[in-house]
């Protein structure tokens, strides 16, 4: 077996898919420090199961998943794949390459699989236990982990040698085996103490299990009898509820023909009452449109008038636009003349200029060469008066636009001032329309607001008819309901009073005391009832009170004890049955014991909860004086313990008595008992009368209902009219409203029109004032400005008089040229100047003519548009005339048919009382009915409960064999007979014993002590006529029964029923006279015996097992004992041998146990003389002698068991160069056996390789590896260095003589030629 292969996916730096192929032989891998080389060796520790994350060089197991560089991101998964080869015998499978898979997720998840099976750690070390592989076996030898083979303690040195020893596995079958044999100690323990307590257990449950057989025997003859007389109750009781269904199923037809007629009735009623709303309200609609065509006739005329009005205004405005347009055509004439007259002025001005512009320049050639400083002068004279014409133009200008706006002005306040008048006209229409629209509003307001509460009240009345109608119906039912109730449980009372009264459930001398037996003038009146009639108790106490007292509550109270006496005598005389009685004057005898305080951890005292009437508080006190009430059983055995004088009884009725007596469990009968039923019969009565209060209540509360829905009902008529003539007022006064609001509207509108036009003026003559004002300001301005520039002009005027001198002719020559142009020039400009303003004021007055036109032409439309709709209007009118006709002779036959329909809705409402007062007639013999059914139907119950509870069948079911009973009754008549028989010859030999003299006396006792008694035997007999198998057996004994004469019912004649009743009676008293049974104490103690059986052979069986163990144990001892001596002994010696190669044939070394009796847990000591150097413990070692101890230790182990493959981690970095050509001698002789892969540095045991695997970071923090293959010549040394090797060794022995290495390395080597190859 060898290691195959490697594959490493993001497992720390190897963040890609690596795979590395191990062949046979050794296989190097190198590369420089911190490439991730001894990564590769954690890899095959870690997927060999290393669960240390330290071992790993790291701080948690998710530190093995790449964690990403600045380049690459990391992953979530670290796995790791080993295969191994030629795994037939070595693992001994069935595979030849076994592959183990481990994966860890970051998120803590991990997983194993073994061939791509998912498995367990565990599977793993089992499967490689005793190969010398694993993650702490002697194959893997991490960096640093060499010297800590040497340094650790001589117990953890064990390790190795038992994995070489191949007991590893051993030692985990023995530790398994140990921990069976402990587990199997406690179970016998445990199954012993079982044992014993079942077998105490078995001595309390047989004799439980006979007394329940005789128990079982007794019962099975009461319930022969029992369930007999419970059918024939059960067939009466069906008979009679049977005739009262049919009774209650023929008043429920009659109801539900009733209840048929009912609903026809009201939805016929319903249908007319929709009938009748529907006709009101097609009438109101009918009013209503009616009264919106009369307010649309009236819009219509008024809005024809309207119109009138406002075309009388249209043609007025129409007119004054006619007359302003005659005006401004006339303006506009004489503007375009003045127009015309300066387009001439300027033509005549501009030939003059040319000409006197030729003049000046001829002229101003010949001054300019007199006087070259001219032209500035003139220049500047020039631009003086350019500066003057403008602001000549800017004054005509603004003076020309003033006017024209002065005379708009004018124009629009004239406007304006008729515009107020009409404004105020129309102001006033509109507040005497609006003071009238806000009056008929607030009335129509008012009406609104009267006919909406008529309305809502009158549809609240219709809400209360049918929400009171639905709480007398609901009344109704529940007064129903309440009468069943009331029924039930008077009918309950009564049923539980007369189970009282009779003493059901109670013993047949009880029931005989209580009913003063055969003379009850005498007995029943110093009888005071029983002593559970004479307490009260809490119903969550009851349990507890019973279980105390228990068959003391049947207990009767008498007035003395002198009439006990008279009543046990005439029970025993009569044989009527037992009784237990309690006399008022011995009761009182013996003084109440002090009440304790209640110990903590316990409720009450029973004695605080039970109240008890006068004469019977005492005999109480005594029976409960030291019972305390604790909350369950298991806090009555700890109080137990505590007090142990105490009784102690739970909530749950179990009781712990004084004398250590524990009674509990249930039957099916404590239902019924006493204290229960006076609870039920008092919670009954309290329910009985809140239940007939509330009757009384309802019963009012229908009355009340009734009168206040017949009040209901003639309201809503009263509210109905009223509604109908707020209806009729709302629709005249809307009428009213649309004319006012019309005549509202119109005002507003002519009003709303003369706002526009008064503002639009306003705004008009706003605007003119402004630009006049802004002219003027314009005018003064340039007017200033004017003014300065001729200042300016007469400065010019003298500078040029120094010039005029010298050239006074030319001077004035060319000052009359320029003269004469400039005033020709001046002129010229002034004329387009005047000519801007006019054109202005022609294209404004063009623009008023034609604004003008554009608003006749609009109202002109108006005026046409206002006619069509008159004219429209005015059809409309009459069309809405004919309607108003037509709808009012359709309400008049509305109205006809409301009337009737609301004389049909009262005569069904009539209809519907006496439907429901015959309805409420039948409810009420219905319920009657209901009720007598429900106390047969309670009497029913009461006995399938019964036969249930006993029985556990239901009675229907049960099929009478009368064949049977007949048989059991003359049966027990019979031994009645003979009973009676014996106790009169009792009463014979009795009486003849009085008269018998002394000697006769002592004879007769003589044969009493030889003979058995004969009351004894009257008992006996007694006890065997109750049991079915003995009762057979006795009258075999006597007589033989005759099955002639027994009558069958259906033949001859029915069976003695008041005879079974008093034998149930007695039969049920032989039973209570048994006492407690436990029923299941037979199944039980069958069940312990099959279990004490079973237990016994797991006793054995554990016994058994702990013997194999023992032995197991002590033959896996010799074992490993043997295993591990032979293979110390192995080791010891090659040791020895391995040491002198390395160190010389001077030195010494042993393997010693420390303590030589217990090879099997004994440490192993590890001692070392190098050549030169005393004995001494390893511990005392150079580094370099403990790294070559260390080597010589490894390849012993080696020797003894070869691992089938070998990893050294950097295992020669500590050695020089001549021990690093020892461990190379000592490692060529292990290369055939195994298989090396080694991580170094040095260049000659890379030349060892037949495989090396570069492993380089060329990306930061991402390891990859470069594989090279080595030929066989370059793998196998040559001859010569085979010889320069010894030779070397041999020098370096000889330097050395002493043989010790050197301490250190020589240092990192660089990287073989091949590898960077």
């Amino acid at each position: 077996m060898y290691l195959k292969s490697l594959t490493l996916h993001g497992f720390k730096s190897f963040a890609d898919k690596t795979h590395f192929e191990f062949h046979k032989g050794v296989t190097g891998i190198v590369g420089p420090n911190g490439c991730g080389k001894s990564n590769v060796v954690d890899a095959i520790r870690w997927v060999l199961g290393e669960t240390s994350a330290k071992a790993l060089r790291g701080d948690e197991m998710a530190d093995v998943i790449f964690n990403g560089t600045d380049k690459r991101k990391p992953v979530g998964m670290a796995e790791v794949v080993l295969t191994m080869a030629d795994c037939e015998q070595a693992l001994n499978v069935d595979y030849n390459e076994v592959a183990i898979c481990r994966r860890v997720f970051r998120d803590g998840r991990s997983e194993y699989r073994l061939n791509g099976t998912v498995c367990r750690l565990k599977d793993i070390h089992e499967l490689f236990s005793g190969t010398g592989i694993g993650r702490q076996a002697y194959s893997i030898m991490a960096q640093g982990q060499i010297d800590m083979l040497l340094s650790s303690k001589p117990e953890d040195r064990r390790t190795v040698f038992e994995e070489a020893a191949g007991i590893t596995k051993f030692k985990g079958q023995k530790k398994e085996a140990l921990r069976k044999l402990d587990y199997t100690e406690a179970n016998l323990l445990r199954v012993a103490d079982v044992i014993a307590e079942v077998k105490r257990q078995m001595g309390s449950l047989q004799r439980q299990a006979a007394k329940a057989r005789r128990y079982q025997a007794l019962l099975d003859d009461v319930r022969m009898f029992d369930t007999h007389l419970a059918h024939k109750h059960y067939s009466e009781f069906s008979a009679e509820k049977a005739e009262s269904e049919n009774h209650v199923r023929m008043l429920t037809g009659q109801l539900d023909a009733l209840q048929d007629t009912l609903q026809t009735t009201e939805t016929e009623a319903a249908q007319t009452r929709e009938a009748y709303h529907a006709v009101e309200s097609q009438i109101n609609q009918l009013r209503q449109q009616a009264q919106e065509l009369r307010s649309q006739v009236q819009s219509a005329e008024g809005r024809i008038g309207f119109n009138n009005e406002r075309n009388e205004e249209l043609q007025g405005r129409i007119r004054q636009n006619e007359e302003q347009i005659g005006q401004g055509q006339q303006l506009l004439e004489q503007q375009r003349r003045e127009m015309a007259d300066a387009d001439e002025q300027v033509l005549a001005i501009s030939a003059n200029l040319e000409t006197r512009r030729n003049a000046v320049h001829e002229h101003l050639s010949v001054h300019n060469a007199i006087l070259p400083d001219r032209g500035r002068l003139d220049e500047a004279r020039r631009a003086v008066r350019e500066s003057i014409r403008q602001f000549e133009g800017q004054i005509a200008s603004a003076d020309a636009r003033a006017q024209s706006l002065t005379n708009q002005i004018s124009a629009d306040r004239q406007r304006h001032e008729t515009l107020a008048h009409d404004h105020q006209a129309a102001a006033q229409a509109r507040e005497s329309s609006q003071i009238e629209f806000d009056e008929i509003q607030h009335r129509i307001h008012d009406l609104e607001q009267t006919r909406n509460e008529l309305e809502d009240r009158s549809k609240q009345c219709a809400r209360d008819i049918l929400d009171k109608r639905a709480r007398r119906d609901a009344l109704n039912e529940e007064l129903n309901e309440l009468q069943r109730a009331v029924t039930q449980r008077r009918s309950r009372v009564e049923i539980l009073e007369q189970l009282l009264q009779k003493g059901e459930g109670l013993a047949e001398g009880t029931q005989q005391v209580l009913k003063g037996m055969d003379n009850p003038e005498i007995y029943s009146i110093g009888v005071r009832g029983l002593l559970a009639s004479a307490i009260e108790v809490e119903p969550q106490f009851i349990a507890a009170i019973e279980a105390a007292l228990r068959d003391h509550l049947q207990a009767v109270l008498l007035t003395d004890s002198e009439l006990a006496s008279q009543i046990l005598e005439r029970l025993s005389n009569h044989q009527l049955g037992r009784a237990a009685l309690i006399p008022q004057d011995l009761a009182t005898l013996r003084a109440v014991p002090d009440r304790q305080l209640v110990p903590g951890g316990s409720i009450a005292w029973a004695v605080e909860k039970v109240r008890a009437r006068p004469g019977a508080q005492e005999i109480t006190d005594r029976l409960l004086s030291n019972v305390l009430i604790v909350e369950d059983l298991h806090t009555a055995l700890r109080m137990k313990r505590q007090l142990p004088d105490a009784a102690i009884v739970t909530l749950k009725g179990e009781l712990v008595g004084a004398d250590g007596i524990i009674h509990g469990g249930a039957s099916k009968e404590e239902a019924a008992s006493m204290l229960r039923r006076q609870s039920e019969v008092g919670t009954l009565k309290a329910e009985l009368e809140n239940f007939e209060y509330q009757l009384l209540e309802k019963e009012e509360a229908v009355e009340q209902l009734r009168a206040q829905l017949e009040e209901a009902q003639r309201e809503e008529i009263s509210l109905r009219e009223q509604s109908q003539r707020a209806r009729e007022g709302f629709s005249q006064l809307q009428g009213q409203l649309s004319v006012v609001q019309r005549a509202l509207q119109q005002a507003t509108t002519r009003l709303e029109s003369i706002e526009w036009d008064q503002n639009q003026i306003t705004s008009r003559i706003q605007s003119a004032e402004a630009q006049i004002t802004w002219q003027r300001e314009q005018a003064g301005l340039a007017q200033e400005q004017l003014e300065g520039a001729r200042m300016h002009e007469g400065e010019l005027e003298l500078e040029m008089e120094s010039f005029l001198r010298r050239e006074l002719e030319s001077s004035e020559k060319l000052n009359e040229l320029r003269t004469a142009l400039a005033l020709e020039e001046s002129a010229l400009n002034s004329l387009n100047r005047q000519k801007a303003p006019m054109a202005a004021r022609l294209h404004e007055l063009e623009s008023s003519i034609q604004r003008f036109d554009q608003e006749i032409c609009t109202w002109r439309s108006r005026i046409e548009q206002s006619a069509a709709e008159s004219a429209r209007f005015a059809e409309q009118i009459e069309s809405q005339r004919g309607a108003i006709a037509a709808i009012e002779e359709h309400l008049q036959g509305r109205t006809e048919e409301r009337a009737a329909a609301f004389e049909r809705v009262s005569l069904l409402e009539n209809q519907l009382v006496q439907l429901r007062q015959q309805i409420s007639g039948l409810s009420e013999s219905r319920s009657r009915l209901e009720v007598q059914l429900t106390r047969v139907d309670l009497r029913l119950e009461n006995l399938v409960n019964q036969v249930q509870e006993r029985y556990s069948f239901h009675i229907s079911a049960f099929e009478p064999d009368y064949h049977a009973l007949m048989l059991s009754i003359s049966e027990q008549k019979k031994g009645r007979s003979r009973v009676e028989k014996r106790k009169a010859s009792l009463e014979m030999e009795t009486q003849a014993t009085v008269e018998q003299t002394p000697g006769q006396v002592e004879e007769s006792e003589a044969q009493e002590t030889a003979e058995p008694p004969i009351q004894s035997e009257v008992s006996n007999s007694s006890d065997l006529s109750s049991a079915p198998g003995t009762t057979r057996t006795a009258l075999e004994d006597d007589e033989i029964v005759d099955l002639d004469e027994i009558e069958i019912p259906g033949e001859e004649g029915q069976p003695d029923w008041d005879f079974v009743t008093s034998i149930v009676g007695d039969l049920r008293q032989k039973l209570e006279s048994i006492g407690p049974v436990n029923l299941d104490a037979i199944q039980e103690f069958e069940e312990l015996e099959e279990r004490h059986n079973f237990l016994e052979t797991q006793h054995g069986d554990l016994v058994k097992s702990k013997d194999e163990l023992l032995q197991v144990i002590a033959k896996i001892n010799e074992t490993t004992k043997t295993m591990f001596a032979e293979t110390f002994q192995l080791v010891r010696n090659f040791f020895q041998n391995n040491f002198k190669e390395l160190f010389g044939p001077q030195a010494k070394a042993d393997l010693m146990l420390v303590d030589e009796t217990d090879p099997l847990e004994s440490g192993i000591e590890i001692i070392a003389k190098p050549p030169g150097k005393k004995l001494q413990t390893i511990s005392l070692l150079s580094g370099g002698e403990r790294s070559m101890t260390a080597v010589a230790l490894l390849f012993s182990i080696y020797q003894v068991k070869p691992s089938p493959f070998c990893v050294l981690d950097e295992l020669d970095a500590p050695l020089d160069e001549s021990n690093i050509s020892r461990f190379l001698k000592m490692l060529d002789n292990f290369i055939e056996n195994s298989q090396f892969i080694i991580v170094t540095h040095n260049k000659r045991t890379m030349g060892r390789a037949d495989v090396i695997y570069g492993v380089t970071m060329q990306e930061f923090g991402v390891s990859k590896p470069v594989g090279v293959r080595m030929t066989q010549e370059e793998k196998k040394p040559s001859k010569a260095e085979q010889l320069r090797l010894e030779a070397e060794v041999a020098a370096e022995e000889a330097h050395h003589p002493d043989g010790i290495p050197v301490e250190d390395a020589a240092g990192e080597d660089e990287p073989s030629p091949a590898l960077a190859s």
